[in-house]
This record gives C-alpha cells, sequence and structure tokens, in this order.
C-alpha cells in the first residue's frame, strides 16, 4: 500500500471479489420491500385484523351469553272454585320474557286436591296447558281419579316445552280441571289447585 491506495488483489482474485460486492448489493435491494410488497403487507395484515375482531366478538357474545342464562320459577294458586262438567282454569301464572330474544326450557307442574261433596260417584279431571302470547295453547294429558260418593281426589300432570320467544312475550300457564257427573261446590279449605314452573332462560345471539 502506498498514499493510501489499496492495490486490486491479483488475477482472477480482483475480480471475483468484486463479482461478489455486486452480488450482494444486488441481494440487499432484493430484500428490501418495494411499495406494492408494503401495500400487500399492509392488507393482508388488515384482514387477519378484521378476521380477529370477529372471534372477539363472538367470545363476547358467548361470554354475554353465559352472564345472561338465569334460572327462573313461577307459582299460581287458587282454593275458591268448584268443579262442573265444564273444562275451566282453576289457577294460573305468567312468565314474562326479559326484553331481548330468548329461548326458553321449562317444565311445568300441577297439583289439583278437590272433594266430592256432590253426594254421587264422580271422575274429577284435570290438565295443565301453556301459551305462548299469540300462539296456539300446548296441553298435557290429562289426569283423572274415580271418587265414591264423597272423598279426596289428588291428580298431578306435568308439561315439559322450549320455545324462541320475542323480546317481553309471555308464557301462560293454566290448570285446568272438571267433573264427569255434576258440580262439586267448594267448601273452605276443601279445594286446592297449584301450578309451579321451572324455567332455564337463554339469550339469542343475533
Amino acid at each position: 500500500m502506498a498514499g493510501g491506495y489499496a492495490a486490486p488483489p491479483p488475477g482472477n482474485v480482483g475480480e471475483l471479489t468484486e463479482a461478489v460486492k455486486q452480488l450482494r448489493k444486488r441481494v440487499a435491494e432484493l430484500e428490501r420491500p418495494t411499495g406494492t410488497q408494503n401495500a400487500q403487507a399492509v392488507a393482508a395484515l388488515q384482514v387477519a385484523q378484521a378476521e380477529l375482531q370477529k372471534t372477539v366478538d363472538t367470545l363476547d357474545g358467548v361470554i354475554d351469553l353465559i352472564a345472561r342464562t338465569q334460572n327462573t320459577a313461577g307459582r299460581g294458586f287458587s282454593e275458591t272454585f268448584a268443579l262442573t262438567t265444564t273444562s275451566t282454569t282453576l289457577t294460573s301464572t305468567v312468565f314474562t320474557a326479559p326484553n331481548y330474544p330468548c329461548r326458553v326450557t321449562f317444565t311445568a307442574s300441577a297439583i289439583v286436591a278437590v272433594f266430592n261433596n256432590s253426594g254421587a260417584a264422580d271422575i274429577a279431571y284435570s290438565t295443565i296447558e301453556y301459551q305462548v302470547s299469540g300462539a296456539a295453547t300446548v296441553n298435557s294429558q290429562r289426569a283423572f281419579a274415580a271418587l265414591g260418593t264423597s272423598g279426596f281426589a289428588t291428580l298431578n300432570t306435568t308439561i315439559n316445552g322450549s320455545v324462541v320467544m320475542p323480546a317481553s312475550a309471555t308464557i301462560t300457564f293454566r290448570v285446568l280441571g272438571n267433573s264427569q257427573v255434576g258440580p262439586w261446590s267448594p267448601a273452605p279449605g276443601t279445594n286446592g289447585a297449584e301450578v309451579y314452573y321451572q324455567a332455564v332462560v337463554e339469550p339469542i345471539i343475533p
């Protein structure tokens, strides 16, 4: 080396060294992203972000569903009725849905205790039914009991259901009863009817 000048390597080595430098330079240029590549990367990132947001929204919905799922119950009772040959409502109770669409899965049970004081052998019947706002009534199978000229009868009925309900809709549970032969006049403490329901309310995620 003289005067700060670096002599090139002798022979073909210098040419090879220069070629390697040029290759390194070109590789560096190729590794540097272009404007198009940057735009594509941003677009791919936005798609991934949107998919992630969908997943987060779904998880939020599931968490909200779990948080708002609830158990509820209700009861209706009456003892001021008489049994006649016409089926009539003995007692009832109403479930009201929350202010959002939901699925309600329920079990409703009824018990009717009556005393035959008609003086004639007879048969008592009892049915439980439910009706969602504006929909048709659904009945259970009837329970019945045969009695002599004087005696008590206890009738039990149950019905299960699962219905999709709009916000604030209602389900009315009713207990109906009748006799086959004639009227049974109520006496204080001799007749009683109760309907009881238990329900699980699950919000519906849009």
